[in-house]
């Protein structure tokens, strides 16, 4: 049966500005970054192998609050304040820790865990609902939660002993946790006292996951898969990008708008609420590991390998706005559906500029100029999969693609 290209009629003008969207802070530090965490756009927090720094003017200036305060770690880190945080490590055994601090970081409290199962322990992701509330996650499936800003934490009966990446609580009472790499995650909804399985529907890595309300989640996994549940993990909506590359990070900032970050430098984007995903330019190639964004505009991502860095959007990674169409403003792309040949008719104002069709790891597989009003193009060579066609550099305006 011959591949025939179908041209979505859901059409996306994407704008962007004409600078990087994403750009090196000024960390220039030898941590790799296993969390971060910003309490507004200008204060936050990076953790990472036996230290953590702190910034107070957007990522210009770091600075070190902490040192060897666990043997292993820390893995994660989470302030409330710019005086109270925590972050989570371990006592190079089999211990999990979580140290506190309510000065800025000048001192810390640490506290050690209780454990199950008798191999080495580490907790992996600290969460907060509010000020109060939270969780810890971690190896052979522990659980802590605390009530009262972390004066007490309190084990959670999990019903596993697999190792736990990551924790998530749209609402106080509901919750998900991934699991490293299984067929299911867990759910609670009686706010962790007790958690239950939800089945994925296949045995997936899952790294980190975010609900943007008590239905509506993402999953970020091995083999760069975006899993998407909208009834509370009853099913799942694959996403598959089609790479060996793993997702290592996920987060949205209002129920439409999502990044997700991992393997290669790769960030991927929705603005559909996971429908489809559009792939985002991060200038570095690194594992790109922990993400937080304080606001819909401003987002840090917190990388592992060399250099170690920190990279920074100010402009929701240059996406502005987007519309739904069936043609952008001043060109087409025609006829839809095709097989072999697209043409581009575009106005005289956009001759002369050039024309990229990207795969979905962010790769130009087909490039040129557009010269005159009507432009040709011969897609017969490119793979079935799913494509961005994208029309200049300054307003960049695209197309999606997906051949089949």
């Amino acid at each position: 049966m011959k591949k025939t290209l179908l041209l979505l009629l859901l059409v996306f003008v994407v704008y962007r500005s004409a600078n990087a969207q994403w750009s090196n802070t000024n960390y220039a530090y030898p941590m790799e970054v296993y969390g971060i965490h910003f309490i507004n756009e200008q204060v936050g927090f990076a953790a990472g192998y036996h230290e953590v720094y702190k910034t107070t003017d957007g990522g210009l200036n770091w600075s070190e609050i902490a040192s060897n305060v666990f043997v292993n770690g820390p893995n994660g880190v989470w302030f409330m304040s710019e005086n109270i945080g925590f972050i989570i490590g371990s006592d190079g055994g089999s211990n999990p820790q979580v140290s506190k601090t309510i000065n800025g970081g000048t001192s810390w409290t640490t506290k050690t865990l209780p454990v199950v199962g008798m191999s080495f322990n580490s907790p992996n992701k600290i969460f907060f609902f509010d000020s109060n509330i939270g969780f810890i996650v971690g190896r052979n499936g522990n659980i802590y939660k605390t009530t009262n800003q972390g004066v007490d934490w309190v084990q959670q009966t999990s019903g596993t002993t697999e190792d736990i990446t990551s924790v998530y609580f749209p609402t106080s009472i509901i919750g998900y946790a991934s699991l490293m790499y299984s067929s299911s995650i867990l759910k609670t909804i009686n706010g962790g006292n007790s958690w239950a399985k939800v089945e994925l529907g296949q045995t997936i890595g899952v790294k980190d996951l975010y609900f943007t309300d008590a239905n509506n989640g993402y999953l970020a996994g091995s083999n760069s898969k975006i899993l998407k549940t909208t009834n509370g993990g009853s099913s799942w909506n694959v996403f598959d990008f089609g790479t060996s590359d793993s997702f290592y990070a996920i987060e949205f900032t209002s129920s439409n708008i999502g990044y997700a970050a991992g393997q290669s430098g790769t960030i991927v984007t929705t603005t559909n609420s996971g429908t489809t995903w559009i792939p985002n330019n991060s200038g570095v190639s690194q594992l790109l590991y922990c993400m937080d964004f304080p606001s819909p505009q401003v987002g840090y991502i917190g990388m592992m390998g060399s250099p170690k860095k920190i990279i920074k959007t100010t402009n929701a990674g240059g996406i502005y706005s987007i519309s739904e169409q069936t043609e952008n403003a001043g060109f087409s792309l025609y006829p839809n559906p095709s097989r072999d040949i697209v043409s581009i008719s575009a106005n005289k104002t956009l001759l002369g500029l050039n024309y990229y069709i990207f795969d979905q790891v962010g790769k130009a597989v087909l490039s040129g100029k557009i010269i005159n009003e009507t432009t040709t193009i011969d897609i017969s060579e490119i793979a079935a999969g799913v494509y961005l066609f994208q029309l200049g550099e300054q307003k960049m305006q695209s197309l999606k693609i997906i051949k089949k």
